[in-house]
């Protein structure tokens, strides 16, 4: 058929070869096939070079078509990587942002640190002026129950000093505390809803008279027979020598944990807020709160009586049951949609 294999091109693909060396045995296949099939037509022995240029072309469509499919699959790989980089910049964003909030978060509470600190020192320096006047009414309580012509000693040089010290610090902090829950209450205001955002008020107030009364409730009613139990073991045998310092310490840190202790009301309604807790949950688990009440007030309070622990754990008491309330306040659930204004959403979407 005149179509050899010497004018091919050696430089093409094994594929290509192949290819056009099937051509060389096509046309006498097609020559033979057209005279027994249409043996008046004919057939011409130019139809064999024809044949060839067709198939050539068919090839170069195919090449053209496989440079094609392979620009595609280059763009798709650049596109697959640009997305997995633009993925990878949004991650990183992200957690950039999430960084920034923590930082302003924490700069946030520095600030609000500062500022309750300042209020602290200036309400130091104002409570060490009547340094006196607040020993005598911190004293009250345990000289009410020493015997006559008893007194406080202390044991170092300077102890006398820095336990003024503790007195205006502990005193200042009491005068203070409304513009420190206000700082509290700045600092997590952000992450409240607006309309939540207006309890400002009740929780400053409510905060400060909890944590007064918690202040006022030990110190009048629990520490006093307290006090007058250890004091009983005085004889003729043991004279109680008590030093200012270590009298302070526990006064201090008893009354501390009566005034954080009354914040219970509080701390369940920010709960209730979040979700942690309801008042369902409260009332289920009430005789296991009963329990670690009484064992918190066993361990709080100075005297290992049992008259002391009561007085301690009644109030706790109390302040539970107004907290079932108040997560049930908090927590109240949104009223649910009748079906009217549920079609009407459906089909506002």
């Amino acid at each position: 058929c005149g179509c050899g294999t010497t004018d091919l091109q050696y430089q093409v693909r094994r594929q290509r070869r192949q290819f056009l060396h099937a051509t060389d045995h096509f046309a006498p296949l097609l020559a033979f096939t057209w005279r027994h099939l249409f043996p008046s037509l004919g057939f011409s022995e130019e139809l064999a070079p024809l044949i060839e240029a067709h198939a050539r072309e068919f090839f170069k469509r195919a090449d053209a078509h496989q440079t094609l499919l392979k620009r595609q699959v280059t763009e798709h790989r650049q596109r697959i990587l640009h997305r997995l980089a633009l993925l990878v910049r949004q991650r990183a964003q992200r957690l950039l942002s999430l960084v920034r909030r923590q930082i302003e978060h924490l700069i946030e509470l520095r600030n609000r640190l500062t500022r309750a600190l300042i209020a602290v020192g200036i309400g130091f320096f104002a409570c060490y002026y009547f340094k006196d006047w607040q020993f005598a009414l911190i004293t009250k309580p345990l000289t009410d129950a020493l015997p006559k012509n008893s007194y406080l000693i202390y044991t170092g040089l300077t102890q006398a000093f820095f336990t003024y010290m503790k007195v205006a610090f502990f005193s200042s902090l009491i005068l203070t505390s409304p513009f420190i829950f206000y700082q509290v209450w700045k600092f997590i205001s952000p992450a409240l809803l607006p309309q939540e955002k207006k309890y400002v008020v009740p929780f400053v107030l409510s905060s400060t008279l909890l944590f007064l009364g918690g202040i006022l409730f030990g110190y009048f009613v629990v520490l006093p027979p307290a006090f007058r139990f250890f004091v009983s073991f005085n004889n003729q045998y043991l004279q109680a020598m008590i030093t200012f310092n270590e009298y302070l310490s526990l006064f201090i840190k008893f009354l501390l944990g009566f005034g954080l202790s009354f914040q219970l009301p509080v701390l369940i309604f920010f709960l209730a807020k979040l979700g942690i807790v309801t008042d369902k949950l409260l009332s289920k688990y009430r005789k296991y709160a009963i329990l670690m009440m009484f064992i918190a007030a066993a361990i709080l309070t100075p005297s290992p009586d049992a008259l002391s622990q009561v007085l301690m754990a009644v109030p706790l008491l109390i302040l539970y049951e107004v907290s079932i309330f108040v997560a049930k306040f908090a927590g109240k659930k949104k009223t649910e949609p009748t079906p009217v204004a549920e079609e009407q959403a459906q089909e506002e979407e």
